[in-house]
């Protein structure tokens, strides 16, 4: 039992500050793309990833309000669908009538969504569920000699999406450090039970 009212006063406002911490800090300091690759950070969102540096940053002209464009001969789009992450509403949005496939790139679960019918030049997307909100990642060809992006674009998606971080272990991470650090304070033997949650 926790005897101290000021420990406790202590123990929550340390664990307010630090959730505000890691959503401030993006999950960046690590690089763990190829050498040379550039790094995108999204402070808004608290999100970053690397891209090679043939892909230059655009401005984005479209309506969906992306979060970034990059263009080389092909183009990559990453943006934020405010509405609530739910499996229901990709498969609503795939092209092909399938549910988008589940990948698991760099610890992470992604979903695919592929080609559709009719010889139109079809994007490979991704979906990525960022702290309940839907993340689109476009990979827009280029199309040498058919509807799917190139083989280049191929190789190059798994490669990028690797490099998003682990939002969620960084989280982890930062809460078992808080943790660790609470239990050098003399007298404290509750935060055992904290660890559990």
């Amino acid at each position: 039992m926790i005897r101290h009212p000021a420990f406790l006063s202590l123990l929550l406002s340390v664990l307010y500050l630090s959730q505000i911490s890691v959503a401030a800090d993006v999950p960046c300091g690590v690089k763990n793309g190829p050498d040379g690759w550039r790094t995108f950070i999204d402070r808004t969102h608290g999100f970053c990833f690397q891209y090679p540096p043939i892909y230059k940053r655009v401005r984005d002209a479209s309506t969906r309000k992306n979060i970034v464009a990059l263009k080389a001969e092909g183009e990559i789009y990453l943006w934020l669908d405010r509405r609530p992450f739910k499996l229901k509403r990709l498969e609503d949005m795939s092209r092909s009538g399938n549910p988008p496939e589940p990948t698991e790139i760099g610890g992470l679960t992604f979903y695919y969504n592929g080609p559709g019918g009719g010889g139109v030049e079809y994007p490979d997307e991704y979906f990525f569920n960022l702290r309940g909100k839907l993340l689109h990642i476009e990979f827009d060809g280029p199309y040498p000699n058919d509807n799917h992006p190139s083989d280049e674009t191929k190789e190059l998606e798994p490669k990028l999406l690797a490099t998003l971080p682990d939002i969620l272990g960084t989280f982890v991470r930062s809460f078992e450090q808080i943790i660790a650090g609470l239990r050098k304070i003399p007298g404290v033997h509750e935060v055992q039970r904290l660890q559990k949650i």
